[in-house]
């Protein structure tokens, strides 16, 4: 096709979702592995969602038949002596959704810490003024 313009394929008019909180949580669960005590347990929470349309919902449907919970933190740190400690990742201008402060209310309720970082230098400093010692050199 002489002078035919191929446009790149584009989803429905919506720009791509950049996953700049993927690379902050990969950084962040490195850190809290190499600084907390050996005997501190660091789990990510794989509750979001990927897919849209119908395949979504369904996967919607199924997780939360599953037990997933709307608004859970993505990081978990299980500390000594029954203690957790969780970490919302977000985008440096990200914000929580209302599920996610609903939750994190309940949560503080049950006498559990769920700080929403953006960076290592803000769970340092979550760490820090929660008083839980790390192997970070001072």
């Amino acid at each position: 096709m002489k002078g035919a313009v191929f446009k790149p394929l584009q989803h429905r008019g919506r720009k791509p979702r950049r996953r700049i909180e993927d690379g902050i949580q990969a950084s962040v669960v490195t850190y809290l592995r190499t600084v907390l005590p050996s005997d501190v347990l660091v789990q990510h929470v794989k509750n979001e969602g990927n897919r849209g349309g119908l395949a979504g919902i369904i996967d919607g449907k199924r997780n939360k038949k599953m037990g997933v919970v709307a608004g859970f933190p993505d990081i978990i740190c299980v500390l000594p002596a029954g203690k957790s400690l969780f970490f919302e990742l977000k985008a440096p201008r990200g914000r929580p959704s209302p599920a996610q402060e609903d939750l994190w209310k309940r949560m503080a309720a049950l006498g559990h810490t769920c700080a929403k970082v953006s960076s290592i230098d803000e769970v340092r400093l979550t760490l820090k003024a929660l008083g839980i010692a790390t192997r970070e050199a001072a």
